[in-house]
């Protein structure tokens, strides 16, 4: 079936629905991002054997991870928000140029996060390189 947009363009449920799939899937998978990384937390802390800088660097990825989840569902849900008119106003979003300061923000901390898991690991590679040898007898 096919129905008139708000805007004035033709939509058919077909595209609808394959929109809908995309951001419950998406949403579901970040979900379980979310709860995935949150776990390592526990375990670190629960056992005393993990208290070693390799599985703080683990947390620190686990960390990284669930900030670009959070990143990239807002991106997600801007993109949704910014293709229904009605959700603009519902948003208080009226200008472009609210919008695009959103848009420059969101994308600035998707390249931030992006390229932060390199440097991490550079620093860490840096360190182990670089750091004393242990002895043991």
């Amino acid at each position: 079936m096919v129905s008139i947009n708000s805007n004035g363009s033709l939509e058919n449920d077909r595209d609808i629905l394959v929109d809908c799939a995309w951001v419950t899937g998406y949403s579901s998978l970040s979900t379980l991002v979310i709860i995935f990384n949150s776990i390592l937390f526990f375990s670190v802390g629960k056992n005393s054997y993990l208290h070693y800088s390799t599985h703080y660097t683990v947390l620190v990825l686990a960390v990284r991870n669930i900030l670009y989840t959070i990143v990239c569902t807002c991106i997600l849900l801007l993109t949704k928000i910014e293709d229904t008119p009605w959700m603009l106003k519902l948003f208080h979003i009226q200008t472009d140029q609210e919008s695009g300061l959103l848009c420059e923000v969101l994308s600035c901390l998707d390249c931030l996060l992006s390229s932060l898991i390199m440097f991490y690991l550079l620093g860490l590679a840096v360190h182990m390189l670089c750091r004393k040898n242990y002895k043991l007898l």
